[in-house]
């Protein structure tokens, strides 16, 4: 998502720098929530698409820190231990 963010003021920059007649301007993109939310939206359903794609990436990564562990303890109703509590 922030990979997107930043794709999108960049090219927001470059617009606003090849413009002869906004040459004197300073650069202020339009961050108001009623702007970006459209944007966001479409970001959030590129990055779900992404993501969909590595769904291997995202199992590796949940095994490599434990989750799936505990997913798997859950689903077998086994009792959690938790190491941190008094």
């Amino acid at each position: 998502m922030k990979k997107k963010y930043n794709e999108w003021l960049l090219d927001r920059f470059k617009h606003f720098s090849e413009s002869p007649c906004l040459q004197d301007e300073i650069f202020i993109p339009r961050l108001e929530l009623s702007f970006l939310k459209p944007i966001h939206a479409k970001w959030i359903i590129e990055v779900y698409e992404e993501i969909k794609k590595r769904e291997n990436l995202i199992h590796d990564c949940w095994r490599l820190c434990g989750l799936s562990d505990i997913i798997n303890q859950v689903r077998n109703g086994e009792n959690l231990i938790y190491p941190y509590k008094n």
